[in-house]
């Protein structure tokens, strides 16, 4: 698989893959869904963005990130966000291992690290999607 904004060259790394791969299921089913890498963006950019979207009806944001990174057991997950509370600058992570870690609040600087956290060598990075229901709120019912 290839990253667009990459050379034609470099292949993506696994993680981005799942990023992206998300992306065109969700896509699938009508939503319009931005993917971005935090490589290629900013705290700032993400906080704003992020906060933004939770605050509109019919949006959503999905993160990709190191559980390491976090002190949390496993590799690489992803999850959604809930919530933003800017008085605490957190973000508040959903986790869909619901059985392996429970809902939890995380300092936005702390998420974007373990979002910007290199993959490896010559590798990029995770990131997130900014996703959004149709403008008329209609959502296809196919199923695959």
């Amino acid at each position: 698989m290839r990253c667009p904004s990459r050379s034609p060259a470099v292949a993506l790394s696994r993680a981005e893959a799942a990023l992206i791969e998300v992306a065109r299921v969700l896509r699938a089913y009508g939503l319009s869904v931005d993917v971005r890498y935090a490589g290629q963006s900013s705290i700032d950019a993400f906080r704003g963005r992020a906060a933004e979207h939770l605050g509109r009806p019919g949006s959503h944001v999905i993160v990709n990130y190191s559980r390491t990174a976090l002190g949390q057991d496993g590799p690489g997950h992803i999850s959604p966000l809930g919530a933003y509370d800017a008085d605490s600058d957190r973000f508040l992570i959903l986790d869909v291992s619901r059985y392996k870690a429970p809902a939890v609040w995380v300092l936005a600087e702390r998420l974007f690290a373990a979002m910007a956290e290199p993959i490896g060598p010559d590798a990029g990075t995770r990131g997130f999607l900014l996703i959004r229901a149709p403008a008329n709120g209609s959502v296809p019912t196919q199923h695959f």
